[in-house]
């Protein structure tokens, strides 16, 4: 069965995760990968530009804390995509919390992935705890963990 997904980049993001999943959207591609080839594994950390949960932290601070995990996901995958957004949560004692964020993305075969995903925890883990960070946004594949 093939589903009637619209076009454009929104429809093509909904075709390209259902068909990760093996679903069919009943359009082909015109180009044709070979299947198992390329970066199909997705990762992305969040940078968060506060301490102690609400605390703002300089933009030189922001930045360098994201050219770190910049430079971490290059060594372990190969490269990044940087983002910048505006993110927000609730804490357990201040309540909403808003700030400016850096996500940045990588993208990695299956294989290299599994060879490097302990180090990948380690890394969060250590600027969690280096940060002051109650927790820390981790995207993988399409999932969001906090750490």
């Amino acid at each position: 069965m093939a589903l009637n997904i619209g076009k454009g980049w929104h429809g093509e993001s909904q075709r390209h995760s259902l068909a990760r999943r093996g679903i069919s959207t009943g359009s082909k591609s015109k180009l044709d990968f070979p299947k198992g080839k390329g970066m199909d594994v997705h990762a992305a950390i969040t940078v968060p530009s506060t301490t102690s949960a609400d605390k703002p932290i300089s933009k030189r601070e922001h930045r360098r804390r994201a050219k770190e995990v910049e430079t971490f996901l290059s060594k372990k995958f190969g490269g990044y995509t940087e983002v910048e957004a505006k993110g927000g949560w609730v804490s357990d004692e201040k309540g909403l919390i808003k700030e400016p964020v850096i996500v940045v993305h990588s993208y990695t075969d299956s294989k290299t992935y599994r060879e490097h995903d302990l180090e990948v925890q380690a890394f969060i883990e250590k600027k969690k705890k280096k940060w002051k960070q109650e927790s820390m946004a981790y995207e993988f594949e399409e999932s969001l963990h906090f750490v």
